[in-house]
């Protein structure tokens, strides 16, 4: 009869200890590295519509003209003090007088207006907000500024560009975290019927969220080279 020793064939104690231990810790630290990265990808990112066309389409042809005419990245909002009647020259010494506190502020460049309107029932500004400022503060601070300086009995609009853009950040504020969660949740209670363990479903939501942090950091840096 032939015999083969296990101790001969079985794996060394230490061993079958520290295999696991160092692919855990690696998994750790890739996804400790990796998860901070998840804020970082604008960085490396382009959301304008010309992004997503060939380079050689007319729209981007379009887009590359426009940036030659301009000279500032500066993103303007445009303030409108309005009146039902015709502003009185009183009036227009007071909307004038904003000029000065909306530079104040330093959003930007220079303030330009007040611009009236052909029936003098409108006024208007635009201020160059910078691009590195956060655009949202910014139009919240020129919104109370113009509210609470404007004439008596004036509607007040804070619009353009850096409206709209500040309007979209606080519409679609917190919605990511509330998406995630959901999913989180739809997946676990999935795998919770399929498992019937408690432990398996964390354990394999946590795997997922860890190789999505791994595969972030692998992005983000073949984006960056």
């Amino acid at each position: 009869m032939k015999t083969t020793s296990s101790a001969a064939t079985r794996v060394p104690f230490w061993l079958r200890w520290l295999v696991p231990a160092v692919l855990v810790l690696a998994w750790l630290a890739i996804a400790g590295v990796g998860g901070p990265t998840f804020g970082r990808l604008s960085e490396v990112s382009s959301n304008d519509q010309a992004s997503f066309l060939p380079a050689g389409a007319e729209a981007t042809e379009a887009a590359d003209w426009q940036a030659k005419f301009r000279d500032s990245k500066e993103i303007p909002a445009v303030i409108v003090v309005e009146s039902d009647s015709a502003f009185t020259p009183a009036q227009l010494r007071e909307t004038a007088a904003l000029k000065g506190k909306l530079e104040a502020l330093q959003a930007g460049s220079t303030v330009i207006g007040p611009i009236p309107s052909e029936d003098a029932k409108a006024v208007q500004f635009v201020v160059p907000i910078a691009s590195s400022a956060e655009v949202k503060t910014v139009v919240k601070e020129l919104r109370n500024e113009v509210r609470a300086s404007a004439p008596a009995g004036m509607q007040t609009f804070v619009t353009g560009p850096a409206g709209l853009t500040a309007d979209l950040v606080s519409a679609f504020a917190g919605i990511d975290g509330i998406l995630l969660l959901v999913a989180l949740g739809a997946v676990f209670l999935i795998l919770l019927i399929v498992y019937r363990s408690l432990l398996l479903p964390v354990m394999v939501l946590f795997t997922s969220v860890f190789a999505l942090c791994a595969a972030i950091l692998l992005v983000f840096g073949m984006a960056k080279a």
